[in-house]
């Protein structure tokens, strides 16, 4: 008794990266639709010139005060000047195809896990949220994207032999390490994810060595920035945490934030 090779599923991956080539270019476009350049953006800019041009990471030379919530970003845009360029046009440019990477790497991502890639990067690109914030000027698609990478880098060291999910133990503390050197919020995702590997290490599933290496990584981007921050700036957290009112009255507007995100979403 003989076999045919099953023509279809060649058929089937060529159509697979056709609909995902097709929902790149349906975010892409939505990208483009949805730009936008955000006045907060101009802080950030400030803040790198000023860095490029020697006079420290200060908005007024001479006047130590963290006024932007974006180190990593803001860095990357002080290269740009150092380059001859502009932040106002690198920027949105930048941005825009880092979220285009992490789409790519959802729709990768779900089509390896045995899912429809395609499927859940058009819906992904079909979200208004992240066509808007994939430009703008500031660094919400870079967040995004290495907070993506660590939750997938996670993932993945789950699903492979125990000799090869080292590398991805590695990529997923790289994406949260980088994340906390973007916002200062990049910690709270990051503690997270580290209940869920002590967890899983409890339970057999990690080795405690992997999980000591994984946040050993993740306080090698961490703890140098904050030790710096706090002997340049005299602070653990930028200027502009320090001036939101304290108290339970966050936590109320948070909760309408999230409420209204969700009614429009």
């Amino acid at each position: 008794m003989t076999t045919t090779p099953n023509s279809s599923t060649p058929a089937r991956h060529g159509l697979a990266l056709g609909l995902g080539a097709l929902a790149l270019v349906a975010g892409a476009a939505h990208v483009v639709y949805m730009r936008v350049m955000y006045d907060d953006a101009f802080i950030s800019y400030r803040y790198a010139t000023n860095l490029a041009h020697g006079w420290g990471l200060v908005f007024n030379p001479g006047e130590r005060v963290e006024g932007y919530s974006n180190f990593l970003w803001t860095l990357l845009m002080s290269v740009v000047v150092l380059a001859g360029g502009r932040p106002e046009d690198a920027g949105p440019v930048l941005s825009a195809t880092i979220a285009l990477g992490t789409l790519a790497l959802v729709m990768w991502f779900a089509g390896g896990r045995g899912g429809i890639g395609w499927l859940a990067g058009l819906l992904l690109a079909a979200s208004s949220s992240w066509a808007t914030w994939a430009t703008g000027g500031l660094e919400t698609a870079l967040f995004g994207g290495l907070l993506t990478l660590g939750v997938i880098g996670l993932l993945r060291a789950l699903e492979t032999p125990t000799a090869a999910h080292g590398r991805w133990l590695h990529a997923s503390a790289i994406g949260f390490g980088l994340a906390c050197l973007t916002r200062p919020d990049g910690p709270l995702p990051a503690a997270c994810a580290a209940l869920v590997v002590c967890g899983l290490a409890a339970r057999g599933r990690l080795r405690w060595s992997d999980v000591l290496r994984w946040g050993a990584i993740i306080a090698l981007f961490a703890l140098p920035h904050l030790a710096w921050r706090w002997s340049y700036y005299g602070r653990l957290v930028p200027n502009t945490y320090a001036v939101k009112p304290p108290g339970t009255t966050r936590l109320v507007f948070g909760l309408g934030y999230l409420g209204a995100a969700a009614h429009d979403l």
